[in-house]
């Protein structure tokens, strides 16, 4: 995709520049997802019209139900992360939120998941640190569920790590999956816009994810080999202005 004059114009300055990129990607995903969601609709309204059919003849409807579901379920999901996308950050002050509560919060979200086993092993004298629980709670889902897919329905274990950076620099959180791995070629791409390996994926996820770390003072950092799994670092800096580099690997 080529760049936008725009943000090439050297005389912008980099925070206009980045509300400039935000808009031209919104239009792009809104071409993009419109005929995703007209495909949905008329998924809905076709086995509407054969329930309707099969009613008529006292037939059984539940797989036509549960197709509806399914259909309905992905245009929510959709229409979620765009919203996340759009809305991007928020001047509200952050609460301080011990990392590990989320962390076992979401664990017992996901905790039914079959075939797969959670591994934790968090560090109890963390500091607390300032974040949006809702938020960062997508993050951990969006990464962990990303482990899941990556089993592949087989078994396997996803572990689930949190500590500190060195010199105090802030926290982290590790999440290692012994799925299938992917390709430097696929890491490079993970976090752009519209990228996905799935193939009812929206490609959407791991993009907000990296926005919503942004916007925390964080980044993410991913490891991968094929057929070695993938572990996905989330890393919160305490000190905004501290570069990436400084930051030895955890």
């Amino acid at each position: 995709m080529d760049e936008n004059p725009l943000v090439k114009n050297e005389s912008i300055s980099p925070d206009r520049k980045a509300v400039i990129q935000k808009f031209i990607t919104l239009g792009e995903l809104t071409a993009s997802i419109s005929h995703e969601l007209k495909n949905l609709l008329i998924s809905i309204n076709g086995y509407c019209e054969l329930i309707d059919q099969k009613l008529k003849n006292k037939d059984s409807v539940e797989e036509e139900i549960v197709e509806i579901k399914k259909a309905a379920s992905l245009a929510q999901k959709i229409f979620m992360e765009i919203l996340s996308f759009s809305r991007g950050g928020t001047d509200k002050e952050l609460p301080s939120v011990n990392i590990n509560e989320l962390i076992e919060d979401t664990l017992m979200i996901l905790q039914t998941i079959k075939k797969t086993t959670f591994i934790k092993n968090l560090d109890k004298t963390l500091n607390l640190i300032p974040l949006d629980p809702q938020k960062i709670k997508q993050v951990l889902i969006n990464m962990i569920m990303n482990g899941v897919d990556a089993l592949n329905n087989k078994k396997g274990s996803i572990t689930i790590t949190s500590g500190k950076l060195p010199s105090a620099f802030g926290i982290f959180v590790k999440i290692h999956d012994t799925g299938c791995g992917m390709s430097e070629e696929t890491t490079k791409k993970l976090f752009q816009p519209f990228f996905t390996t799935k193939g009812k994926g929206t490609g959407l996820g791991l993009s907000v994810c990296w926005d919503i770390m942004s916007l925390h003072n964080g980044y993410i950092h991913v490891e991968s080999a094929p057929e070695k799994g993938s572990t996905f670092s989330l890393v919160f800096l305490y000190n905004r202005f501290k570069p990436h580099k400084d930051i030895v690997d955890l």
